[in-house]
């Protein structure tokens, strides 16, 4: 069992030391992941995989800037696996969007 430990990294490298955008930038990412994160969790209960093959791919890049690379990695399995109605990653990538989801939702309170 792997454990997923989202930062702040590459936002911070990226913003080079500007707290405004990195304010911004996760808001962003915080309202984005969690409508994301819905609509993955949505289609998988009506088996709709292409639809969160597609949802998986879409969220590929927050989860690389949260500095997640064995998440990044998974994700990119998971999401060709879902393309052939494979569910066998579906679990471990739920891990992920938790884990993600908790550390957004810890930020800028």
């Amino acid at each position: 069992m792997k454990d997923y430990c989202p930062n702040l990294n590459y936002i911070k490298e990226m913003s080079e030391g500007d707290a405004a955008f990195q304010e911004n930038l996760l808001n962003v990412m915080k309202s984005e992941f969690k409508r994301d994160s819905k609509v993955y969790v949505d289609d998988f209960s009506k088996a709709h995989y292409l639809k969160c093959a597609q949802m998986v791919h879409k969220m590929l890049h927050k989860i690389a800037i949260l500095g997640l690379s064995d998440g990044y990695s998974l994700s990119k399995t998971h999401l060709e696996a879902l393309k052939v109605d494979n569910t066998k990653y579906h679990v471990e990538f739920l891990k992920i969007l938790e884990a993600i989801s908790n550390f957004l939702e810890s930020k800028n309170k």
